[in-house]
Formats: C-alpha cells, sequence, structure tokens
C-alpha cells in the first residue's frame, strides 16, 4: 500500500517530532512513533502548512528495503513498515536505485533523443 498526498490539504506534521506527515502514513519518518487514531485526528486539526512540504514527492524516489514503499534517503524509519534505516538499509537502498537507474538509462537515452528529433522537426517546419 503505497499513498502518496493527493494535496497540500493531506500533508501534515508529526504530533511527537514535528517532521512532515502525509494521509496514509503508518508510521513517522522521523521518530518512527506508530501513528495512532489520536494522533491522526490531532494531526487533522493542524493548519496546513506547505513549507517543507511542497517537495515530498520529489523527495521519495528510494524504495525501502524492506516493503518497498517510496521513501526518502534522509528518512530515519520507513513510513509504511515502521523499520529503522540503518547504514546498511540505506546502502541497499542505494544500490537498488543504481541498479534501476543503469536498467533505465538507455531508455531515457531513447526518449531524450526522439524528443530532440521531435523539436527540430518542429523548428525546422516554420
Amino acid at each position: 500500500m503505497d499513498i502518496e498526498p493527493h494535496s497540500i490539504k493531506d500533508c501534515y506534521r508529526c504530533p511527537e517530532c514535528k517532521v512532515p506527515a502525509a494521509y496514509g502514513d503508518k508510521y513517522c519518518r522521523g521518530c518512527g512513533v506508530l501513528f495512532i487514531a489520536d494522533h491522526v485526528a490531532e494531526m487533522k486539526k493542524q493548519f496546513h502548512l506547505p513549507v517543507n512540504v511542497l517537495p515530498w514527492n520529489i523527495r521519495d524516489r528510494f524504495r525501502c528495503v524492506f516493503c518497498n514503499a517510496s521513501v526518502s534517503i534522509h528518512d530515519s524509519f520507513c513510513r509504511f513498515c515502521g523499520k529503522v534505516f540503518d547504514q546498511s538499509a540505506i546502502k541497499g537502498m542505494k544500490e537498488n536505485m543504481s541498479k534501476l537507474a543503469k536498467a533505465n538509462g538507455p531508455s531515457a537515452i531513447l526518449v531524450f533523443v526522439v524528443l530532440l528529433l521531435f523539436i527540430l522537426y518542429l523548428v525546422s517546419s516554420v
């Protein structure tokens, strides 16, 4: 289950450590606390401030080595399974990202070349 925030209104702060949290998170990224019903109710009462929340999906480009949820390499805990990201977990996430980048590199280059050719075609036809 990988729920991403739908809007700024779905972004909150952990009541324990004040790290940004999103609707659907089960655990805090910063302190690892399990969000219980009281936490969720408190977070829903908060004023939704977009500071430190807007780059949310940009930061979450890594995958948890335990549950495969989208996470940031700077998180201390997984927001879905609650496991601690120690140095070996962070190393595993970086290695997985590196493998994915190598596997998708040729596709990205092809898309870039096709896009460039399309732009050249449009410019030359004007």
